[in-house]
């Protein structure tokens, strides 16, 4: 797996997005989350800068307009899900990503504050 820093874009907007009540405390990510097609709709309305934002990790070895590049999606690109902000910790957890493990653990914290 590629290694990935923590994406501060990312980390500023859902903190915005956390404090300002757009998020989802209870979904099923996995059926909720953006299919491969939506993501690619999602880059071709809005650009590479608001879909990195919805992305906690980034591979800085990968080209900037590339999926590669970002990792652990936190939301369905119109609010942050708790459940997302788990499946990265899980995910960032098992592939030995600290850096993101940690930053989707603060989130979670900055949801719990707010529930």
């Amino acid at each position: 797996m590629a290694d990935y820093e923590e994406n501060d874009l990312c980390i500023r907007q859902a903190r915005r997005l956390i404090e300002s009540g757009r998020c989802v405390m209870d979904s099923d990510w996995p059926s909720v989350r953006p299919s491969p097609e939506e993501e690619d709709a999602y880059l071709e309305g809005h650009g590479w800068e608001e879909y990195s934002a919805w992305h906690l990790g980034l591979e800085e070895e990968a080209p900037y307009e590339s999926k590669e590049r970002y990792g652990f999606l936190i939301g369905d690109f119109r609010q942050v899900h708790r459940s997302a902000l788990y499946a990265c910790v899980l995910a960032a957890s098992v592939a030995g990503q600290k850096a993101v493990e940690r930053e989707a653990n603060e989130l979670l914290l900055r949801l719990a504050e707010l529930a």
